[in-house]
């Protein structure tokens, strides 16, 4: 969905900008003015210009289960979408869980994933991506570069140790909390050997893709396993959650094949700092939480950003108009910047692995060109926030 979102957001501009009259518009140039900030003075696409999506994803192609086997309009989407408009990869959920659930229970480990079917899985996910010849694979590989950033992430089930199953696996990750083995260990483990046993490893390696750059932890961890538990699920608290988030730091670190991999987390949804029964409770309770209990251990901070124009719920029914673009998400990273650098006396790299718009009040309905015009509005204005912090 971000992915055709975002494609027909760009449509969308394109189209409305022809109405407008170009001559009455007047653009001024002080070409003998640089804009830097810290060591940065120029635009980086590969950081700033990034899509939801990864060059392994089947969703590209047409004649598929992904497209309804329909054609696609464009017959080389992929290679037309990244390199006429100069596009990159930028984060892929699936692929890891899906892995995992391909995976049986070590027999010698219970809880853990077995770490000789995942030798076998990943040698075989690495041959096939670099031998497979159809079209569509030689396709995949043609882009690999755009993909020299990419951020993966787990998901809230099956990853955390609650006894969720796996997939059709009749296993569920080790719920033990010991100092030998703290809350996460397994989950941790099986996420490094993903990192360690499905991606190349390294430069003389001829097999495989290049492994990804951060790993997110968990993906918005909160809304699921807190906020809102599913029934049957009990209420986790904060405290292990982000205790988790060392653990899994902590296996990944330990193995020197991945030195190369940057864990951080904790992938807020919503950073609502001034909100709670209190005034700034959230902050004090969740943000600046997981800072002071996990922060030591993270590389990175990670969160996401989203406007709401039109949230349901309002008084007479009327759509609410959330915006968190402007003001509000200037606050939400200075006051995150502002912490770290208090704690830390530096600021570790902030990921915003997602941003734009979320149209809850327009779940159900058909599409319309306003819709697109509210993602790429939002889009567009934090990106303009964004790029004036390039050094973070």
């Amino acid at each position: 969905m971000k992915k055709r979102s975002l494609y027909c957001a760009v449509s969308s501009a394109l189209l409305l900008s022809s109405t407008f009259n170009v001559h009455a518009v007047k653009v001024q140039f002080n070409i003998d003015t640089k804009h830097a900030v810290g060591q940065f003075d120029s635009f980086d696409r590969r950081k700033f210009i990034t899509l939801h999506s990864s060059n392994t994803e089947s969703d590209w192609f047409g004649n598929n289960a992904q497209s309804l086997n329909a054609p696609n309009a464009v017959p080389d989407l992929m290679t037309h979408f990244l390199e006429d408009y100069d596009v990159y990869f930028g984060r892929d959920t699936g692929g890891m869980k899906y892995q995992l659930t391909q995976l049986p229970e070590d027999s010698a480990k219970p809880g853990y994933a077995s770490a000789a079917t995942a030798t076998t899985n990943g040698g075989g996910v690495k041959w096939n991506y670099t031998n497979i010849t159809t079209a569509q694979a030689k396709t995949m590989r043609k882009h690999e570069g755009r993909n020299s950033d990419l951020i993966v992430a787990a998901q809230q089930h099956p990853y955390y140790p609650d006894g969720t199953k796996i997939g059709n696996q009749n296993w569920s990750f080790s719920q033990r909390d010991t100092a030998a083995e703290p809350l996460g260990t397994a989950m941790g483990d099986y996420m490094a050997q993903f990192l360690q046993k499905y991606f190349k490893s390294g430069p003389s390696d001829s097999l495989g893709q290049k492994r990804p750059t951060y790993v997110e932890v968990m993906n918005e961890p909160l809304f699921e396993l807190h906020d809102f538990p599913h029934t049957g699920y009990d209420k986790e608290s904060l405290y292990d959650i982000f205790r988790l988030h060392n653990s899994v730091a902590d296996v990944i670190n330990a193995n020197p094949a991945l030195n190369d991999v940057k864990v951080g987390g904790f992938t807020v949804a919503f950073p609502d700092y001034e909100k709670g029964s209190q005034f700034f409770d959230n902050w004090k309770q969740r943000d600046k939480a997981f800072l002071d209990i996990a922060g030591n251990k993270m590389d990175f901070i990670s969160m996401h950003l989203y406007d709401f124009p039109n949230f349901p719920g309002g008084p007479g029914g009327q759509h609410q108009i959330q915006y968190r673009k402007g003001s509000n998400m200037e606050a939400t990273l200075d006051m995150v910047e502002q912490y770290m650098a208090y704690k830390w006396g530096s600021i570790k790299p902030l990921v915003i692995s997602e941003y734009g718009s979320q149209l809850q009040g327009s779940f159900g309905t058909k599409w319309t060109p306003q819709r697109d015009w509210l993602c790429l509005k939002a889009m567009s204005s934090m990106l303009m926030s964004f790029m004036e912090r390039p050094n973070y």
